[in-house]
């Protein structure tokens, strides 16, 4: 967006992915450290170094949200807040991917200071009641907002147990792109 902002459309995200690979992609070399820099004021210019410093500080080494409302404010796209029902909501709590691995629920991916963090690779159950890939949401709807929960779960082949409060764990944000032809 802020490609296409400063090139007034003429250049995008695309041009930027096409010339990544023509230099590295065909010939699979690696990238150096300040390579994606380079190719970035390759071919925008040092006229965009003050925009490129500005969103490597605060969207890729920060840890600031986009400001999709801002950049996106058009004639044609419209960004709103998401609204999530109270399972979306706790799911969100635990932040947290996860896989079926021969009936136990495994987690695969977790997100810095979301329940699952605290809990381990298998989660066995959650308020004493079973958790399986099947089972999540029945378990997860069963729960109450502001609750305490406690799991039981394994890491490294061990069990462990946790107690863990659902009203100190901040839901994250999430938006949606609409079109404005829709409203």
């Amino acid at each position: 967006m802020q490609i296409r902002t400063f090139t007034k459309n003429y250049q995008s995200l695309d041009d930027l992915m096409r010339l990544l690979w023509k230099k590295h992609g065909i010939t699979f070399e690696g990238l150096s450290e300040d390579g994606l820099d380079d190719l970035v004021f390759e071919l925008l210019g040092n006229g965009f170094n003050k925009i490129w410093s500005d969103i490597k500080a605060r969207y890729i080494f920060g840890v600031e949200d986009i400001p999709l409302q801002k950049w996106l404010n058009t004639k044609l796209i419209s960004v709103e807040e998401k609204s999530q029902t109270a399972l979306a909501k706790l799911k969100l709590r635990f932040g947290m991917r996860h896989t079926d691995a021969n009936g136990w629920l495994k987690v695969t991916h977790v997100l810095d200071g979301g329940i699952a963090q605290a809990a381990g690779d298998l989660i066995v159950s959650i308020d004493g009641q079973r958790v399986t890939s099947a089972r999540w949401d029945k378990v997860l709807g069963s729960l109450a907002e502001n609750a305490h929960i406690h799991i039981t779960f394994f890491r490294d082949d061990l069990e462990h147990e946790r107690m863990v409060s659902l009203q100190t764990i901040a839901v994250p944000t999430q938006y949606k792109l609409k079109s404005k032809k829709e409203a």
